[in-house]
C-alpha cells in the first residue's frame, strides 16, 4: 500500500503498542520486553494515528525534550550560556543523526527504538541527581525522584540496572553525612525505587510465574547469543536481531549499500558490517575463545563509541558535507577506526580532550562530585 512500517525491534515494540490501542493490553496480555517504551508508543499513536510518517515526526517532537533537559543541566552546573550550548549541540546531533540514517546504523529521533527515550530519562536522572547533591539536605526529594527514574529506566532498557549499585554507593555516601537521617533516607530511596518497578514485577509474576522481568533478555540476548557455547548450531546471521537488542548506543558502523545501476557501493564490506556475512554456518567457538574475543572487542568498541559521542569539536580543518565526513576513508565514524592517522587529527583530538578537561575541572571546583555526574552517568551507561 506504498506506506512505511517499522521493522526489526521497532516492529516488535510497536506491535506490543498496537494490541494496547485495540484494548487488549500490551502484547495481547503476554509478557513484553521494554513495556514503558511500548507505552510511550501508545501515546505517540494516540496523537499521530497510524501514519508512520506522522508517528515518526510526533516522536521526534516529543524527544526534543532532550535539548531542553541538557540546557537545564548546563545551567545548574555552570550558567545559562553553558546550558544553551549543550542544548544546541544535542539538537545538531539529533539533526545529523536523522540526515545520516541511510549511511550509518544508528538510533535517531525518528526510529521507534529505546535509545532516544532512554537518553531523555538519563538526562532527567542526571539533572535530578545534580540538584540533589548540590544541596543534599534540602533537596532530598530529587534523590527520591532519581531512584524512581532508575526503576522506570529498567522498563525502557535493561542497561539501566548498572545504575543501581552506582546510585546506592553515591546515596549512602551523601546520607552518611547526616547519620541521624541516614537510615530513614536509605529506606525512602529503596521505597521510591521499588514503587517504580513493583507494578510490572507483579504483572510479570502473573504472566510468567516469576517477578524477575529482566531474566529473559539477560539469558537470550546477552548470555546465549554472545557468550554461551551453542552445541550443533551455526553462527546467527548478523543481520537478524532479538527483541530487546536495539541499535548500537552511538554511531559506529556504516551500512553497506548495494549498488544501484552503475553506482558503486558507498563502502567496502567490513568485519562489523550489518549485512549478512558471507559464511552462514560455522562451528561454535569454545566459551574461552569467545570470552577472549569479547575482552578485545568490548574495550575497543567502548572507547570508539565514547570518542564519537563526546568529541564536540571537528577532527578535520575542512568543512566537508555530512556524507564525506562520515564515509571518507579514515573517518572517525568508520567502525574500523582505531586512532588518528594524521598529526593534525591527533592535534585536534588533543584539543577536544583539553576542552573537555577544562570543563570538568570547572565543574569539579564548583560542585565536586555533583559536577562530574554527567561524565559519570555517560561513562557508566555507555
Amino acid at each position: 500500500n506504498h506506506a512505511f512500517y517499522p521493522i526489526s525491534d521497532a516492529m516488535t515494540y510497536d506491535l506490543a503498542a498496537q494490541f494496547a490501542l485495540i484494548g487488549q493490553g500490551l502484547e495481547n496480555g503476554q509478557h513484553t520486553d521494554k513495556p514503558l517504551l511500548s507505552t510511550f508508543l501508545v501515546i505517540v499513536h494516540l496523537i499521530a494515528g497510524q501514519d508512520f510518517d506522522r508517528v515518526a515526526n510526533v516522536q521526534a517532537i516529543l524527544l526534543a525534550l532532550l535539548p531542553a533537559l541538557l540546557y537545564a543541566l548546563g545551567r545548574a552546573l555552570h550558567s545559562r550560556p553553558a546550558g544553551v550550548l549543550a542544548g544546541l549541540l544535542a539538537a545538531f546531533k539529533g539533526k545529523n543523526a536523522i540526515a545520516s540514517a541511510w549511511m550509518v546504523l544508528s538510533a535517531n529521533p525518528k526510529v521507534l527504538t529505546s535509545e532516544l527515550p532512554m537518553a531523555v530519562l538519563l538526562a532527567l536522572l542526571t539533572l535530578f541527581m545534580v540538584l540533589w547533591l548540590q544541596r543534599p539536605q534540602r533537596r532530598f526529594a530529587y534523590g527520591m525522584l532519581a531512584a524512581g527514574l532508575i526503576g522506570l529506566g529498567t522498563l525502557v532498557r535493561h542497561n539501566a540496572w548498572v545504575f543501581v549499585p552506582f546510585f546506592a554507593m553515591l546515596g549512602l555516601h551523601e546520607l552518611w553525612r547526616v547519620k541521624r537521617r541516614a537510615v530513614l533516607g536509605a529506606v525512602l530511596l529503596v521505597i521510591a525505587f521499588a514503587v517504580s518497578i513493583a507494578p510490572w514485577m507483579i504483572r510479570t509474576m502473573m504472566v510468567t510465574g516469576s517477578p524477575l522481568y529482566f531474566l529473559g533478555p539477560l539469558e537470550s540476548v546477552v548470555l546465549d547469543d554472545r557468550y554461551i557455547e551453542m552445541e550443533g548450531e551455526g553462527v546467527q546471521d548478523a543481520g537478524s536481531s532479538q527483541p530487546g537488542e536495539d541499535l548500537p548506543e552511538s554511531i559506529s558502523s556504516p551500512l553497506d549499500q548495494a549498488p544501484v545501476g552503475d553506482e558503486e557501493p558507498l563502502t567496502e564490506p567490513s568485519e562489523n558490517a550489518v549485512t549478512q556475512p558471507a559464511q552462514t554456518a560455522a562451528p561454535s567457538e569454545p566459551l574461552q575463545g569467545r570470552l577472549a574475543e569479547a575482552l578485545q572487542f568490548v574495550p575497543r568498541h567502548y572507547f570508539h563509541n565514547w570518542i564519537t559521542s563526546v568529541m564536540v569539536m571537528p577532527l578535520s580543518p575542512v568543512n566537508d558535507d555530512l556524507r564525506t565526513t562520515i564515509m571518507s576513508a579514515g573517518s572517525i565514524w568508520q567502525a574500523e577506526w582505531a586512532s588518528p592517522r594524521q598529526p593534525l587529527e591527533m592535534l585536534l583530538l588533543v584539543l577536544n580532550l583539553i576542552i573537555l578537561g577544562v570543563g570538568l575541572g570547572v565543574c569539579w571546583s564548583r560542585w565536586r562530585v555533583a559536577g562530574l555526574l554527567p561524565l559519570l552517568t555517560f561513562s557508566i551507561y555507555h
